[in-house]
C-alpha cells in the first residue's frame, strides 16, 4: 500500500523527529552529530527553513522548524537524512537504511504548545539522564537560543 502524502496545515511551525532504523545508534561519534548538524545549516537557505531548536540524541534528532511550505519542509528532511545516510553508510563501509521510516512530523498549534515543545527538545538529554541541565548537553543549540 503506498504511504499517505503529509498533510498540509495551517502551521508555520513543526516539531520534527528521525529515529535511526530499529532504534539503532546512529550518532556514535560526534564527527557524525557535527556532520547532521553541518547538513541541517547547509540546506536551511535553500529550502527556505528556519531552525528554532534542536537536539541531536544517539538514536533520533529532535528539530523545531519555521517553514513557508509543508512541500519545502518535506524536501529540506528528505535531503537532510538522505545526505547524511550517504556520508553515514560510506564513513561506516554499509548499505541500506539509516533513519527508521520517513520522519515524523507535528504542528505547533499555539504559542503554548510552540514554548512547551522548545522545552521538550532542550530536556530530552536531562530526561534521558545524559546530563543534569539542558546547557550542559553539547549537541542542541540551547546555549544560543
Amino acid at each position: 500500500m503506498p504511504r499517505l502524502s503529509r498533510i498540509s496545515s495551517e502551521g508555520n511551525f513543526f516539531h520534527i523527529m528521525s529515529q535511526g532504523i530499529n532504534k539503532n545508534f546512529i550518532f556514535k561519534e560526534e564527527t557524525e552529530i557535527k556532520k547532521y548538524i553541518y547538513i541541517m545549516y547547509d540546506l536551511k537557505e535553500e529550502y527556505h527553513i528556519e531552525i528554532i531548536a534542536y537536539c541531536i540524541m544517539s538514536n533520533h534528532a529532535h528539530l523545531l522548524l519555521k517553514i513557508n511550505s509543508i512541500e519545502e519542509l518535506s524536501s529540506y528532511m528528505h535531503k537532510l537524512n538522505a545526505r547524511f545516510a550517504q556520508y553515514y553508510n560510506k564513513k561506516n563501509k554499509r548499505v541500506g537504511f539509516v533513519f527508521r521510516n520517513r520522519f515524523k512530523s507535528e504542528v505547533i498549534r499555539d504559542e503554548e504548545h510552540l514554548y512547551n515543545c522548545i522545552s521538550y527538545i532542550f530536556y530530552n538529554p536531562v530526561k534521558a539522564k545524559i546530563c543534569k541541565r539542558p546547557e550542559e548537553y553539547k549537541f542542541s543549540n540551547y546555549k544560543t537560543f
